[in-house]
């Protein structure tokens, strides 16, 4: 398991998925990461990077809700090809709504 940083914080780790059979970045969340504006979640743009670099192509948001840990995933092209670029004062963020996390994955199931 290798931990990710970004502006100084941890924000997920990667490690091998016997579910993907292959590395993944899992970055567990609460409410306090929620966008409201576009009702998802967002990747640092940094963040990905360094995922791209280190041959990471799924994202998994472990989301903490007052039911349990929701597991939300994505992966990183579908995320940059539909997700909304966000840019504030000290980072830039791609976000996914929260209905488009899974969606796809039940397209290419079918």
């Amino acid at each position: 398991m290798m931990e990710i940083f970004h502006l100084g914080k941890r924000v997920g780790f990667i490690k091998y998925s016997e579910e993907f059979s292959q590395k993944v970045f899992i970055s567990p969340r609460t409410y306090l990461h929620f966008f409201r504006i576009h009702n998802g979640f967002g990747f640092s743009v940094g963040v990905l990077q360094q995922l791209r670099k280190r041959g990471v192509r799924v994202l998994i948001i472990l989301y903490e809700t007052r039911e349990g840990i929701d597991k939300l995933v994505t992966f990183m092209d579908y995320l940059e090809q539909n997700g909304f670029r966000y840019q504030d004062k000290c980072d830039s963020q791609i976000i996914l709504p929260i209905t488009q996390f899974n969606q796809h994955m039940l397209e290419v199931a079918v």
